[in-house]
């Protein structure tokens, strides 16, 4: 056993520490388990061979003998040991992490215990320690929402850093980390943060936030796909962005624009429809001047294969949501006078004139028209 201090003090200490492990296994092999308060817990550990149990009881003992003549360091030495052959012993846990408090590793020791609060959540020292680092995790909370404020994301994460050194598993730290690395970029760093949070919501309105920041995320990284022109990687991750907020008709938009892109014009129609729906009387005029457009776009297909009278739907649906655009009056007229329906393309020419004044297709028919 290795000491520090040869003096006549410390040879009469190392012998004590050795009677007390001598006597302690002694009784543990005679079953004498529960004299010692200490040991309680360690009956319950049935499933340890009886090697592995002499093991665990030797370093054990010897943590408590070095704990009384205040050597932490070894006491934390033999302490690891019992955690490597037990790692969630109750009262093994609960020593380290209060030896490292006392040897001033406070973030080391309040990740060990907040690896005791997961497992034993119950106990009755737990309270006491929330007590004490919830104010802390606030305090640095209210800090990094103000520098939050002013733009200064260095401090703020800063700020948040600190409080997960008190409090790992704070929900708005982390979702508030997770806020941060969306606006700056780093989406996986921000999904990372965001699961975790998820992993210890307490109310409904914790996991919708949640839930909410998380498919911003994947809306942010699935714009910067279709902006690099990605559309196929972009609707994967709009995908799963509509997996947590189904009624995002701003998603629904943004799929619905790759969809176009690629040429897929019924998907690309039935995200638009859905985001008409969704945002119902506060439907935006880009959904409707999509849905338009899409529904153009195939009516000139039509029209180019000579199906008129499908033109004439399609234009006709377009006309319903963008009703202020000459060309879309103009190629149903076009599809009218194939048909032999003057009257319709009268009308429709009459309309696109009047939009647009200078324009020269309506105003030649219109004066064909008239000579007549």
């Amino acid at each position: 056993m290795c000491i520090r201090d040869r003096s006549p003090d410390a040879k009469i200490q190392q012998k004590i520490q050795d009677l007390l492990i001598t006597r302690a296994l002694a009784r543990f092999e005679r079953g004498e388990r529960t004299e010692y308060r200490h040991y309680n817990e360690l009956v319950g550990i049935g499933h340890l061979e009886p090697q592995e149990m002499r093991r665990l009881l030797f370093h054990y003992v010897r943590a408590l003998c070095f704990l009384t003549s205040y050597e932490r360091d070894l006491a934390l030495k033999e302490i690891n040991e019992v955690l490597k052959i037990y790692p969630d012993l109750e009262d093994g846990l609960l020593m380290k992490a209060k030896l490292l408090w006392h040897m001033g590793r406070r973030v080391e020791g309040n990740a060990v215990f907040w690896h005791f609060v997961e497992l034993f959540p119950g106990h009755k020292e737990v309270a006491e320690f929330l007590k004490t680092v919830l104010p802390k995790a606030e305090e640095c909370l209210g800090v990094a929402r103000t520098a939050l404020l002013t733009g200064d994301y260095s401090k703020s994460l800063v700020y948040i850093a600190k409080g997960l050194e008190e409090y790992p598993n704070n929900v708005r730290l982390l979702m508030l980390r997770g806020f941060i690395q969306r606006k700056k970029g780093a989406y996986e760093d921000a999904l990372n943060d965001l699961e975790g949070a998820s992993h210890y919501i307490r109310t409904d309105d914790e996991q919708k936030e949640i839930k909410d920041q998380i498919s911003l995320t994947y809306n942010d990284m699935a714009i910067y796909l279709y902006e690099s022109g990605r559309y196929e990687d972009a609707i994967a991750i709009f995908n799963e962005a509509l997996l947590f907020k189904a009624d995002d008709w701003g998603v629904h938009v943004n799929r619905g624009d790759c969809y176009r892109n690629i040429r897929k014009n019924e998907l690309a129609l039935a995200d638009y429809y859905r985001a008409a729906d969704i945002a119902g009387e506060r439907a935006s005029r880009e959904i409707k001047m999509r849905i338009a457009m899409v529904l153009y776009s195939q009516g000139v297909s039509k029209f180019n294969s000579g199906d008129y009278e499908g033109t004439i739907y399609d234009l006709t649906e377009c006309l319903k949501f963008q009703s202020n655009y000459a060309l879309y009056f103009t190629t149903r007229a076009r599809a009218y006078v194939q048909q032999g329906r003057v009257r319709e393309a009268y009308a429709d020419y009459l309309k696109a004139q009047e939009l647009d004044p200078a324009n020269e297709e309506a105003k030649n028919f219109l004066m064909s028209v008239a000579r007549k």
